[in-house]
């Protein structure tokens, strides 16, 4: 039997956060890019419950930060980040560590 599709509020995420990164301003765009894929098949089989419910809860506040560091570099000034450094100087996914 085929493993469920995800919910399409999930895919729109997922897509959303595929989208920022590809403009993302960062050296290691590829990088962040590769990144998100894979923790994304990591996670494709979680289903329910608290585990998968904190990772969406990550993976929504990485797309604000995304989005967020987006409009930003937008803006005048110089906003480019090199690996490792996220918004809130640590992983632009919302963990401590780079």
């Amino acid at each position: 039997m085929p493993p469920p599709l995800p919910h399409p509020n999930l895919v729109a995420l997922y897509r959303r956060m595929l989208k920022a990164a590809t403009v993302f301003p960062s050296r290691n765009r590829a990088g962040l890019l590769a990144e998100i894929k894979a923790e994304w098949r990591v996670s494709a089989g979680l289903g329910e419950g608290p585990e998968a419910d904190a990772k969406r809860a990550l993976a929504a506040d990485g797309l604000r930060q995304l989005e967020a560091y987006t409009a930003a570099a937008s803006g005048p000034g110089d906003a480019s980040i090199g690996p490792g450094q996220g918004l809130y100087g640590g992983s632009p996914f919302g963990g401590g560590g780079g």
